[in-house]
C-alpha cells in the first residue's frame, strides 16, 4: 500500500493478482515496473505516474484477446450490458458466446466493474481505466471504426425504444433506456457534433424523443435535434427527418410546437406512415390548444385519437 501511494484504485489492481502471485513476488514485479518508468527513483515517482504504473502493468499481463476486449469496452461511457457487448464486439476475433468469460476474466483482475444489483447486469470501468482504454484506442487506430459501431448500436437501441414507447408505460420504459443515456451521449457526440454520421446521430437524437421529455431533458433534447436537422438532408432521409421534427414538436410549446408538428406530418404522410403523422398530428393539436385556437385543437386531437388507436399506440 505505501508502495503503491495510498492510491485506491491502484491497491486493487495489485491486490486482484494475489490470486496467481505471492505478495513478495508482486512486489519485486512492482518494483521493476516502477524503476522502469522512474530510472531506478522511486522518490520521484508523481500519483498519477503510480496509477499509470499499474494500469500499464496489468493491462501487460493480460492475454491478447483479453487486451482487445479491455480497449473495446473503452468505448462505453456509463457503463454496458453483455448483450450490447456481444453485439458491438463479436467477430472473427471474439464470438458472443466468448464475450461473457473474457468480461468474467477482467472483473476478476478488476478491470471491470460489474454492478448486479438491477434487472440486468451492468459492467463499467473506472474513468482512469477508461481514459487508459481509449488512448490504446487511439494509439492503434482502432478507435474510428469502433465509434462508428457504437453509433450504429445505439442508434438501433433508439429506434427499438421509440417502438416500444407505443405500448409500454413511462416508468418502465425509462427504467429500461435511462442507463444507456451516456452512451447514447457519446454517439451524439461522435455522430452530429463531430460530423461523422450525421444521419445515425439524427436517428438517435429523433427517436429518443420520449427519453429527452420523460426524463427532464428537454433543452439538451432541443440541441441535438436541432443540430441533427442543420446536418441531414431532409429529400435524402425523409424518415429520420420527420422524426427529429416530431421530436421538436414534443419539446417545444404553442406556435413552434405546431409548426414542427405540421412538418413532421407533412414528411409522415409522404412516406405513407400513418402512426406518424398522427403522433404529429397530436403534437399540432397541442400547439393550437396553446395558441388559443381550440375549436381547431379539438378536431385535431380527435382526428389524432382515432388513428394512434388503428395503429395500436
Amino acid at each position: 500500500c505505501q508502495h503503491l501511494d495510498g492510491i485506491a484504485l491502484a491497491i486493487e489492481l495489485a491486490a486482484a493478482r494475489v490470486k496467481v502471485m505471492s505478495i513478495p513476488h508482486l512486489a519485486e514485479r512492482l518494483a521493476e515496473r516502477f524503476r522502469i518508468l522512474t530510472g531506478g527513483s522511486r522518490a520521484a515517482l508523481p500519483r498519477q505516474q503510480t496509477l499509470r504504473a499499474l494500469i500499464d502493468w496489468s493491462y501487460d499481463l493480460l492475454a491478447e484477446r483479453e487486451k482487445m476486449l479491455f480497449r473495446s469496452v473503452s468505448i462505453f461511457a456509463g457503463g454496458w450490458t453483455l448483450e450490447t457487448a456481444s453485439e458491438i464486439f463479436s467477430d472473427d476475433n471474439i464470438d458472443k458466446g466468448d464475450v461473457l468469460e473474457l468480461l468474467a476474466s477482467l472483473t476478476e483482475k478488476s478491470l471491470v466493474v460489474v454492478d448486479t444489483m438491477g434487472p440486468v447486469e451492468r459492467y463499467r470501468l473506472l474513468e482512469s481505466t477508461r481514459e487508459y482504454g481509449l488512448e490504446l484506442l487511439t494509439d492503434k487506430g482502432e478507435r474510428s471504426a469502433l465509434a462508428r459501431r457504437h453509433a450504429e448500436c445505439f442508434a438501433a437501441m433508439a429506434r427499438e425504444a421509440d417502438d416500444k414507447s407505443k405500448d409500454m408505460p413511462a416508468q418502465p420504459w425509462l427504467k429500461k433506456y435511462e442507463p444507456e443515456i451516456d452512451n447514447f451521449r457519446a454517439a451524439l457526440e461522435w455522430a452530429i457534433r463531430d460530423d461523422n454520421e450525421p444521419i445515425s446521430g439524427g436517428t438517435i437524437a429523433g427517436n429518443l424523443g420520449l427519453l429527452w421529455w420523460y426524463g427532464g431533458r428537454t433543452d439538451e433534447g432541443r440541441r441535438w435535434t436541432m443540430n441533427a436537422l442543420r446536418r441531414i438532408d431532409e429529400a435524402q432521409a425523409p424518415a429520420v427527418a420527420a422524426r427529429l421534427w416530431l421530436t421538436s414538436a414534443v419539446l417545444n410549446d404553442g406556435l413552434r410546437k405546431f409548426e414542427d408538428g405540421e412538418r413532421a406530418r407533412a414528411l409522415y404522410e409522404s412516406l405513407g406512415d400513418r402512426r406518424g403523422a398522427a403522433r404529429a398530428l397530436r403534437c399540432v393539436g397541442s400547439g393550437l390548444h396553446q395558441l388559443g385556437r381550440t375549436d381547431e385543437a379539438e378536431q385535431a386531437l380527435r382526428h389524432a385519437m382515432t388513428d394512434l388507436r388503428e395503429a395500436g399506440d
